[in-house]
Order: C-alpha cells, then sequence, then structure tokens
C-alpha cells in the first residue's frame, strides 16, 4: 500500500507547479487543515472509535489591514466541527459550523456528515456522505456603484439567502500515513437574492490531502503533510497547494510539542506559514491547542503581511457499546 501512497503522490506533483495564474479559493482557509480534516473530506468523521472529537479554529487574515475607505476590513474566518463514532455501524458522524467574513459578504455553512469505514488489512478505507445549508449574506450599503441606477445594486440593506449544499469523499488510513479526496459543493447553487442575476455560484471543487507519519526516534516524530484545492469548471485558475512540515516531541509527561513550517502557494500570492502547538494536554490527555503564523512572501497588495490561527481541540471517551449483565443465582448454579 506504501506503492500505491507514493504513485498518488506522484502523480498529484506535477499540478504543484506553474501556478502563477492561480486564484483565492471560494472556501474558507485554515493553515492548520491537517487538524481540521472534518471540514475537508466527510470521510473522515468516526474514524478514532475510541473518542468523541471536538475542534474550534479562529482565523484573522491580513491583521491590522485597513479599507481605503469605509469600514471595509481583512477576513476573518471561524469553523466548529464535532465526530462521534457509530461502532456498531463500523460507520461516524459529524456536524460543523463555519462562519465566514469577506468585506460586505458573510458566508455561514451548516453541515451534517456521516462515514462509513471498511476495514483492510492494518488500515480502514472511508466513504463519506455531507448535507446541510449554505447561507450567503450581502451587505449592500457597503458597495459603491458606478452607476446610481444599477439594478444589481439596488439593495441599501443585508439580504441573505439559503441554498442546499452536498459533499462526498473518500479516505484510506493506516497508523503512519493517509490520503483522501473530496468532491465539495455538488449541487452548484447559484445565490440569486430572489433576483434575476446570479450574484455568486458555489462551484464544484476537488480536495486531495495526504500526510506521513515518520519515527525518527522514540520521542521525535516528522509529520509532512499537502493539501491540494481546485475548483473544477475553472482548474487552471483556481489551482493552489501547500505543504507543511511537522515535528513533534514527546515529552517526559507524556504531552506532545509540536514545531512546523509550510508554504502556501494561492498565486500571485505565495505565504510562508510558521505552527506551534501542544497535544495531549491534562490528566487525561483530552485537550489540544494550536496557533498558526502566517508572513505574505509576495503579491501582498491591498493586503497586510500577516495572519493568525489559533485552535482549540477537545475528545471525550466515545460511548461503550451496551452489554445485557449476567445475573447468576445460587439455585439454578450446577
Amino acid at each position: 500500500m506504501k506503492k500505491i501512497f507514493f504513485q498518488i503522490l506522484l502523480f498529484v506533483s506535477p499540478f504543484f507547479v506553474g501556478l502563477s495564474d492561480s486564484q483565492a479559493q471560494q472556501d474558507a482557509q485554515f493553515s492548520q487543515y491537517m487538524f481540521n480534516q472534518q471540514y475537508l473530506n466527510p470521510a473522515v468523521v468516526g474514524l478514532d472509535t475510541n473518542f468523541i472529537h471536538a475542534g474550534l479554529i479562529y482565523r484573522q487574515q491580513w491583521l491590522g489591514y485597513k479599507a481605503t475607505f469605509d469600514d471595509g476590513g481583512a477576513p476573518s474566518s471561524t469553523v466548529l466541527s464535532i465526530n462521534a463514532p457509530i461502532k456498531r455501524l463500523k460507520s461516524g458522524v459529524g456536524l460543523h459550523v463555519v462562519y465566514d467574513v469577506i468585506g460586505p459578504v458573510t458566508n455561514t455553512e451548516i453541515q451534517l456528515s456521516y462515514a462509513y469505514h471498511i476495514s483492510i488489512k492494518n488500515g480502514r478505507l472511508s466513504f463519506g456522505l455531507r448535507a446541510g445549508m449554505y447561507n450567503q449574506s450581502t451587505d449592500f450599503s457597503k458597495f459603491r456603484p458606478v452607476d446610481s441606477d444599477d439594478p444589481l445594486l439596488s439593495n441599501t440593506g443585508r439580504i441573505n439567502q439559503f441554498v442546499p449544499d452536498f459533499a462526498f469523499g473518500v479516505y484510506f488510513s493506516k497508523p503512519n500515513y493517509y490520503i483522501g479526496a473530496s468532491m465539495n459543493h455538488l449541487a452548484e447553487s447559484d445565490i440569486k437574492y430572489a433576483t434575476s442575476f446570479t450574484f455568486s455560484s458555489l462551484k464544484q471543487s476537488l480536495n486531495i490531502t495526504g500526510g506521513y507519519n515518520l519515527t525518527i526516534n522514540e520521542n521525535i516524530t516528522l509529520m509532512p503533510s499537502a493539501l491540494v484545492k481546485t475548483v473544477l469548471s475553472n482548474i487552471s485558475n483556481t489551482l493552489s497547494y501547500e505543504a507543511t512540515l511537522l515535528g513533534n516531541f514527546e515529552t517526559r509527561a507524556r504531552n506532545n510539542i509540536y514545531l512546523g513550517v509550510g508554504f502556501r502557494d494561492l498565486a500571485p500570492t505565495n505565504d510562508l506559514v510558521f505552527l506551534l502547538g501542544a497535544n495531549n494536554l491534562l490528566k487525561d490527555n483530552s485537550l489540544s491547542i494550536g496557533y498558526a503564523f502566517d508572513y505574505v512572501l509576495n503579491g501582498s497588495t491591498a493586503k497586510a503581511p500577516t495572519s493568525h490561527e489559533i485552535r482549540m481541540g477537545y475528545r471525550l471517551p466515545a460511548p461503550k457499546r451496551y452489554e445485557r449483565n449476567i445475573i447468576r443465582t445460587p439455585r439454578f448454579r450446577f
């Protein structure tokens, strides 16, 4: 299976070059994607059969950025997720909520995921489905139309619209590596705000993730990972990738401290990413925290140079399968 894994990486690697025409993705972006895979792929929910996992990530893009006029402001994104295994059905369920603010536009999504897991030797092959609602809200009072009679900008207040949203994912994992792919926004819903004009559309997008755990010794593990994203209707202009290397160090208290560095290509913007965090905190190893710092290397026009992201995760023991207690009596025991 390792051979297949590396063959897939070799197949994907040609897409990692020649991205000078790439544009920003339509979905919220997070540098700590390796700790937020439920947001990317529904097939991962319930993979850990021993715990219920909850997580929260908040990202402030281009901190300190000020618009040329009005209140404008830099983008900010929040994702809250929870998932749990269903051992009896060899599956899992998950729920995540995203709140993404980009100037006058606010995107909110509530998504429910279900995954089925198939054991294959020492690994598991997972298939996931996701369904939910996507809401886009626009504050038209923040626009400055060139033509005051423009019918597209005739509204002066905030208007929102809910549309259905669906996704499908597949994921293969073993103790030392994983690889997965997901198709998002399958319905390709249009945002029209009850008009005949399409203000925006949710285009079908593809996410490919992969990662590997390389044990150096009993205390140090290297964890490279990668994420490739694109909108299928316009691959040449939306293809992007990011690669990250984390070094995990186990302390005497059995906590795990990690440091990492990453690179993101969203041409013409390139970012350098630094990560810091800790897992297995508290007496029951239930808490994890993390921080990511992004620095814009180029393409920083109309942006502030730095972005910041904080993460918190918590896990609870999954409910054990109910087993009826056997009651014995001396009268009927031989």
